[in-house]
């Protein structure tokens, strides 16, 4: 082997391991991209007040209580010395069940606010929660802010729960 062969080698380092680093780079990159959009953390600034945000304070009606019927919003109150009881972010296919078997066995509705993806993994509970005489809305499919996103993906959001 000559000097120059060994010039030539020193200088060359194998392209494989570097493009095998970039493809895994690019990759994690686009992972972490995909996770921040689904989860709302990538797009408008969260200070900015969304179509639905505006809406709901212009919602008409005397309360807390958002209804959406087609394309219209209103609101209602609730009427004096009423407790709600409301459940979150369900249904869990652990503490959901348990949570019905309570307010059945003392005669008390609930409210559940679920998240579209989750119904979609366990409809039987959701429809324990409606046969139980409780009320069910809507927390989005991804349960995604309505305040930071854009039109369209609240329409969507909205639409698949």
């Amino acid at each position: 082997m000559s000097a120059a062969d060994d010039q030539r080698r020193a200088r060359w380092t194998p392209a494989a391991h570097w493009a095998l680093v970039l493809v895994v780079a690019v990759a994690v990159a686009a992972g972490l991209l995909l996770q921040g959009y689904a989860r709302n953390e990538v797009g408008r600034s969260s200070t900015e007040q969304g179509g639905t945000a505006k809406a709901l304070s212009a919602a008409p009606g005397s309360g807390s209580v958002i209804y959406r019927s087609g394309g219209r919003l209103t609101s209602r109150g609730m009427p004096d010395k009423t407790v709600a009881l409301t459940f979150d972010d369900g249904p869990d296919p652990t503490w959901t069940p348990r949570i019905l078997d309570v307010l059945r066995r003392e005669q008390v509705p609930g409210t559940f606010f679920d998240v579209g993806s989750r119904v979609a993994s366990n409809p039987g509970i959701v429809r324990r929660e409606l046969t139980d005489g409780n009320e069910v809305g809507s927390h989005t499919f991804t349960h995604a802010s309505l305040s930071n996103i854009s039109g369209w993906r609240e329409n969507l959001e909205l639409s698949m729960s």
